[in-house]
């Protein structure tokens, strides 16, 4: 020393005079090494005496020097003597560090197997994918495992989804309630009917209060012209020819569901009126029906409007879509075949209805009903002309055991 008096002096730390102390493990350092030193500041204000969290990172041509000290306080201190002045600098101790060779680590891969038996072949496939695929088969990848179910969290929570699902339809109809609520386009039938007559009864196909309302006492007795200009429609084909065979015998609720039939045809050949008073003048004064029974058959068999203003009359208006329009048929069949002893021909039915013989053999597979090419002993019955082929005539008769139809159970199709 230059002297017997020393000056000592401290030199406070700071952001750009900072120093530290690092052991590599006793290895000796390269003179071209170079260090940076790094410093993460909290977002918090930070004190000068306070440098944070701090990295030192170095490197020559072969290794690379990394050390770190995350709370290591300034408890260390560097001496320098020159002449009589001796200064001391505050400086922190970094425990942590290591040394990489440049030449292993360029030849690292990304970790891509696991011994880990439980783990799944597509997670490792994942994981090549992630590591050397393209951008598209990364995006895949992320897309798949985002989108994966956790089956052993659903396992965990099985029970309470078992649970929200059960409160969630508890309210919801059954198979049978939704098959009983849904409308049919055919009479109620009885499929424990041991007699044809039972199958589609006749209080299936118009109701008894409503057959109450069809007086025609007073007109069996009188002649064939009187009771035909009284019906609806009977000037021709099945109604007429029933009208000519019944008589003062027959039961009055046949008369009366004959009646019914009638005006059932009369409103399917006049289903493009769409309007109650169009239909009205379609009647004379003798036949025109109740507004009782004409209110009926529109509400039931149309999609039948009645809409007013106040001090207005009301105006009614109808609509016959597909599925009333089959409704309405499976009821007059269902009918002709209660009056006709459940026997019905073909083509004279969809002749008079102006329809394709294939729409009424579609109606009567709906209803339950056997079709069949009519035999030789039938047609001599009918007097059938001779000149029509056998093969292409077809009957169609309802006859038990009954078995209820799946289109009968479930509606007929639109």
């Amino acid at each position: 020393m230059g002297g017997d008096n020393l000056n000592i002096s401290l030199i406070e730390k700071d952001s750009e005079n900072a120093s530290c102390l690092i052991n590599f493990k006793g290895n000796d350092i390269p003179k071209d090494s170079k260090f940076k030193l790094y410093q993460k500041r909290s977002k918090k204000h930070v004190k000068e005496e306070d440098f944070g969290t701090t990295l030192i990172q170095g490197e020559n041509e072969r290794l690379e020097y990394i050390a770190n000290n995350d709370t290591e306080p300034f408890d260390y201190y560097l001496v320098n003597i020159e002449d009589d002045n001796l200064k001391l600098f505050k400086t922190r101790f970094f425990k942590d560090s290591k040394i990489i060779s440049k030449s292993k680590k360029s030849l690292r891969s990304p970790t891509i197997r696991n011994t880990d038996k439980n783990i799944r072949v597509s997670t490792k496939r994942n994981q090549l994918g992630e590591a050397f695929g393209t951008n598209k088969a990364k995006k895949a990848i992320a897309d798949i495992e985002r989108n994966r179910i956790d089956s052993e969290k659903l396992l965990e929570n099985s029970q309470l989804i078992i649970d929200n699902v059960n409160s969630k339809v508890e309210n919801l109809p059954t198979k049978s309630e939704m098959d009983e609520s849904l409308e049919r386009v055919t009479p109620a039938c009885n499929p424990d009917a041991v007699d044809p007559m039972d199958i589609y009864p006749i209080e299936s196909i118009v109701n008894k209060k409503l057959l109450k309302d069809i007086r025609l006492d007073d007109l069996i007795g009188d002649n064939k012209e009187d009771i035909i200009n009284v019906f609806p429609y009977a000037k021709e084909g099945i109604i007429f020819e029933k009208i000519n065979q019944f008589n003062e015998n027959t039961p009055s609720t046949k008369w009366q569901l004959l009646y019914f039939t009638s005006l059932l045809i009369f409103l399917f050949k006049n289903k493009n009126m769409h309007s109650k008073d169009k239909l009205l003048e379609k009647y004379t004064e003798d036949n025109k029906p109740s507004d009782t029974l004409i209110d009926y058959v529109l509400s039931n068999f149309t999609i039948y409007k009645v809409s007013g203003a106040f001090g207005k009359s009301k105006n009614n208006s109808f609509v016959i879509d597909p599925r009333n329009e089959d409704k309405i048929l499976c009821y007059i069949i269902c009918a002709i075949l209660q009056l006709n002893g459940f026997f019905l021909e073909i083509t004279p039915l969809a002749k008079e209805l102006n329809l394709k013989p294939s729409k009424i053999n579609e109606l009567l597979k709906i209803i339950g009903c056997q079709v069949k090419n009519i035999t030789q002993t039938q047609a001599n019955a009918l007097s059938l002309d001779k000149n029509i082929t056998k093969s292409n005539y077809k009957v169609a008769t309802l006859k038990v055991p009954f078995k209820v139809p799946v289109l009968t159970r479930r509606g007929a199709r639109r």
